[in-house]
């Protein structure tokens, strides 16, 4: 006599955001009963790149004036953030800190002022931005003599991608709230179930599916709801025997999310109506 289970837990652990449980023996499952399939808690890190050379949303365009309003003499410099995960701030203290480099000692393009003999902390950039919290937008000041090309970052910057921003010495706030994101404001989470009617030669497959707003905060803990809170599915009457399951974790176009080897747990059950 078979010793069905009433209800079974799958857990996944890893750093990825493709993990696979494979059971020997198989869960097995009453035929003659009702099962429904839960994904019921788990935790990650939010932690995939939201800028990247893949996402093409990377770099920024400054633009130094050495010449005269009336016989300006540009000088553009492409600023290439690292893939990473940033907000508004962050993107503006990466954009602050190249400009402090890239002041060589004997021209000014980019430090307009400050002692160069002290902290680079000390010394005021060409292009600053950062987040206004009373409105919620993207606030960019430009010093005398600068403008900044927005480049492939104004649509999460909440300008237009190419935005070329020239107005100086006021704060410039953005027409749209930053979408830091970008295009991929979701993640999936995909869960697959591998079963086997009694007879062995016919195969059944369950996806349940998952789909939630990520926190946009680098670093930030993601919960998933606990029981009840997520829908169950019903699996089919034939699949009684769970040989393997597997969890994909997934931006909104489909493409596994970088996890930066951080750990991911995911809860599925399994329970006998």
């Amino acid at each position: 006599m078979t010793n069905y289970s009433r209800s079974a837990q799958i857990q996944f652990t890893g750093t990825s955001s493709s993990l696979r449980a494979v059971f020997n023996p198989p869960i097995e499952l009453d035929p003659n009963k009702v099962h429904t399939v839960q994904l019921s808690g788990g935790y990650f890190t939010v932690a995939w790149p939201n800028i990247s050379t893949k996402l093409g949303n990377n770099t920024i365009k400054i633009a130094y004036n050495s010449g005269t309003d009336a016989v300006p003499v540009w000088t553009y410099t492409v600023i290439t953030l690292p893939d990473g995960r940033y907000d508004v701030p962050d993107i503006g203290d990466y954009l602050t800190n190249q400009q402090r480099n890239l002041y060589d000692g004997t021209t000014r393009h980019f430090v307009v002022a400050g002692d160069a003999t002290l902290d680079k902390k000390d010394d005021i950039v060409g292009v600053t931005i950062g987040f206004d919290n009373t409105s919620m937008k993207t606030k960019v000041y430009l010093q005398k003599n600068f403008q900044v090309d927005l480049s492939n970052m104004g649509k999460m910057l909440g300008w237009s991608d190419n935005q070329v921003l020239t107005t100086q010495l006021i704060d410039i706030l953005s027409p749209t709230i930053p979408a830091p994101e970008g295009d991929y404001k979701y993640y999936n989470i995909t869960c697959s179930l591998v079963a086997t009617q009694p007879v062995p030669t016919s195969a059944g497959l369950l996806q349940l599916l998952y789909t939630n707003n990520p926190n946009t905060g680098s670093g930030m803990i993601q919960e998933l709801p606990q029981n009840n809170v997520i829908p169950r599915v019903y699996l089919d009457s034939g699949q009684t025997k769970i040989h393997q399951a597997t969890c994909e974790i997934t931006d909104q176009g489909g493409n596994l999310l970088d996890m930066r080897g951080q750990n991911v747990f995911i809860a599925v059950s399994i329970d006998e109506k």
